[in-house]
């Protein structure tokens, strides 16, 4: 003999269907007997998601000499990387004359017509 009575073992699972990003939080697994009130461990669940951009169309009429800026907001999980592209190419933010790039808003001194900017987000997909 072993020494031990009954002893009884409980397990039960909580399944979340369909999770959703607003699923995201602190989970707590409660366990309780006439002996003790309370036993309890977190569980953090972290939804991911792919990168959404806002706003998805930006289109901006200006003069020439004029300046403007553009500001976009990615959010996704875990975070994005976030790039500007103009016709096709990276940015040049060293060009500090021209551009000037803080957080998520680029500010473009305009010189030419016509100029197409994207806004490249870690899933690889560029918005125009």
């Amino acid at each position: 003999s072993t020494g031990v009575g009954n002893v009884s073992n409980v397990s039960v699972e909580l399944m979340v269907r369909g999770a959703m990003r607003e699923d995201t939080g602190m989970y707590i697994c409660s366990a309780s007997n006439v002996l003790n009130n309370d036993t309890d461990v977190n569980i953090m669940i972290t939804i991911q998601f792919p990168p959404v951009i806002s706003p998805e169309v930006m289109d901006e009429t200006q003069n020439e000499g004029d300046t403007t800026s553009f500001t976009c907001q990615a959010t996704g999980e875990p975070d994005s990387t976030i790039s500007w592209y103009f016709n096709d190419a990276p940015v040049n933010v060293t060009d500090t004359t021209k551009y000037t790039i803080v957080d998520l808003v680029v500010s473009v001194t305009f010189t030419g017509a016509s100029l197409k900017y994207q806004l490249m987000v870690e899933s690889g997909s560029p918005v125009a």
